[in-house]
């Protein structure tokens, strides 16, 4: 089950869906080999955000392999959170320390987007709420 507080009411702006950026942490889950364990947390959020009425955006598929260098994912990252209204920080912020999600985070205050916090219960439900 998803709660979600209020966010029913800015969903959709000027009649389009309002677009989401998923933001969490990645390089360190797919160096310590749990990349399908990332995968699954982001795919889990996409799906969530999506029955909510966001149009999201899941970095995991930026085009890009997960050989390729830090900087390159971090650069595709940046550009496709550009166009977005807001963001939501995973759960898993809390876990891990992202440098990459922190430069999300810079530019995600910078731009004054919505931000939101993905809170993952015991029971294993999901909430979503705003920090801004």
């Amino acid at each position: 089950m998803i709660f979600v507080y209020v966010i029913n009411l800015i969903v959709i702006m000027e009649n389009k869906k309002m677009k989401i950026y998923i933001s969490g942490p990645m390089s360190m889950l797919i160096e310590a080999g749990r990349e399908d364990e990332m995968k699954m947390i982001f795919d889990t959020a996409e799906r969530n955000l999506t029955y909510l009425g966001f149009e999201v955006v899941n970095p995991f598929y930026n085009g890009l392999s997960t050989k390729d260098k830090w900087i390159k994912h971090i650069l595709k990252d940046l550009e496709l959170e550009d166009p977005c209204d807001a963001i939501c920080y995973l759960h898993t912020w809390e876990l891990f320390s992202s440098p990459g999600g922190e430069m999300e985070k810079i530019v995600a205050r910078r731009e004054k987007k919505l931000e939101i916090r993905e809170i993952k219960k015991d029971n294993g439900e999901y909430e979503y709420v705003f920090i801004n």
